[in-house]
């Protein structure tokens, strides 16, 4: 499997830097990711700046800057040895292929990373920092979670993920749901307390009590008091009275 040097490889960041990927055929690296991890290296391995000689660090089994790299290294090539890209399953479900794609890619990096920590050779090299892990960093999961994610395949650690993603997406379509509900019920209710009311403005809030010819209204519009002489439709007549002959008619 030549390495091949791919800007944007693997999982890309914010700032378009790639890490190491693989086809099952060939292993791609970012360059910048390399050479990034190196200088990351130097500087929390060896702050002194006394950097061993590769060769010397390797035959007398110490740290080197290119410890983390040699780990994402080892890393692709177990995606190859353990056929992650024959292996991934094909699910019933309405996630899309690259939630899909994601899930098992996470998955597969968990049974890795926990054989290589785990292998008695690790002390070779260093596990690269923000890499896929259970039990700590920002993939850790609950205390009770830690053994299954340790131990498992990547098959039902997939399956487990999967079941998780599909809770959280029928979570929140629910929560979306009832607030699409509450917005109609609140529309609803605006609209009801909308309702009712003569066509000129005028009344005084009582729907339930139709308006008929002698009734007094008071005219928003205009500001006037009357005695209402004609109803036609929504088109009400009335002769103008004064406020105080209004208020003798209303007691």
């Amino acid at each position: 499997m030549p390495p091949i040097a791919s800007f944007g490889a693997g999982d890309t960041g914010p700032d378009g830097i790639g890490t190491m990927s693989t086809s099952g055929t060939a292993i791609f690296y970012d360059p910048r990711f390399v050479l990034i991890s190196y200088e990351v290296a130097k500087r929390e391995m060896f702050p002194n700046g006394n950097i061993p000689n590769p060769m010397v660090a390797i035959r007398e089994g110490r740290r080197h800057p290119m410890d983390y790299s040699l780990f994402v290294m080892i890393h692709e090539i177990l995606h190859c040895s353990l056929k992650h890209h024959l292996r991934r399953p094909v699910p019933s479900t309405e996630l899309s292929p690259m939630q899909l794609a994601r899930l098992w890619n996470l998955a597969a990096d968990y049974e890795i990373n926990h054989k290589l920590l785990d292998d008695p050779k690790s002390g070779l090299y260093e596990f690269y920092p923000g890499g896929v892990r259970a039990d700590e960093g920002y993939f850790a999961v609950p205390a009770d979670e830690v053994e299954f994610f340790t131990t498992s395949s990547a098959e039902r650690i997939f399956k487990r993920l999967l079941l998780n993603l599909e809770e959280e997406e029928a979570k929140r379509k629910e929560e979306q749901q009832n607030q699409e509900d509450e917005a109609d019920d609140q529309e609803q209710e605006g609209d009801d307390e909308g309702e009712g009311g003569s066509g000129d403005g005028s009344g005084d809030g009582d729907n339930d009590t139709p308006l008929k010819v002698g009734d007094v209204i008071y005219d928003r519009e205009t500001g006037e008091y009357g005695i209402i002489s004609g109803i036609e439709g929504d088109d009400i007549d009335y002769e103008p009275i004064s406020e105080e002959e209004a208020k003798q008619r209303l007691k």
